[in-house]
């Protein structure tokens, strides 16, 4: 554990870095997106456990999904999608309460992680089986049109993506 402790205050030096003043801008919506392994170029082996930090400059609502190699949207987690940061969590580094574990299929996934405003609706997951693992499938209906115009300033969404490669 120590090293992970480790790993993420390193990881929190290249986050102040990068962001200035590692104060998030106040006026749009802003995410930052991080895991105990790095940004870029994320591997890990089968079985291997991961943790993943943000960074928002407003309160808002987390919306994890990943997107499959076989071009699927799936939630890691159901928690994860209208997952509320409030007040006391903006401008500071945020560890997702859940370590993820690296599955089935094996190849390189996004994860990405869309933040709101505003809630989403409740969404109608569909389960779905892939290299023998089971997936909440999410519908393409259950994603707001144009969340990912990001430089439209009347849209309220932010949005971070990680590559992420699993291997055996």
């Amino acid at each position: 554990m120590t090293a992970i402790k480790a790993r993420a205050a390193q990881l929190h030096r290249l986050v102040e870095e990068h962001l200035p003043g590692a104060v998030l801008s106040a006026d749009s919506l802003r995410i930052a997106l991080w895991t105990s392994l790095g940004k870029e170029n994320v591997r890990l082996r089968f079985g291997e456990s991961l943790t993943f930090f943000v960074r928002v400059n407003k309160p808002c609502y987390l919306h994890l999904v990943l997107r499959l190699s076989n071009n699927s949207w799936t939630v890691p987690d159901y928690r994860y999608w209208n997952f509320y940061l409030e007040q006391k969590n903006i401008n500071k580094d945020y560890a997702l309460p859940d370590s993820f574990i690296a599955a089935y299929p094996i190849g390189s996934d996004t994860l990405q992680v869309i933040a709101t405003e505003e809630q989403w609706p409740s969404c109608d997951y569909i389960p779905n089986v892939f290299s023998g693992e089971a997936y909440l499938v999410v519908p393409r209906s259950c994603i707001p049109p144009n969340f990912d115009k990001h430089n439209d300033p009347s849209n309220p969404a932010a949005a971070s993506f990680i590559g992420i490669t699993t291997y055996e």
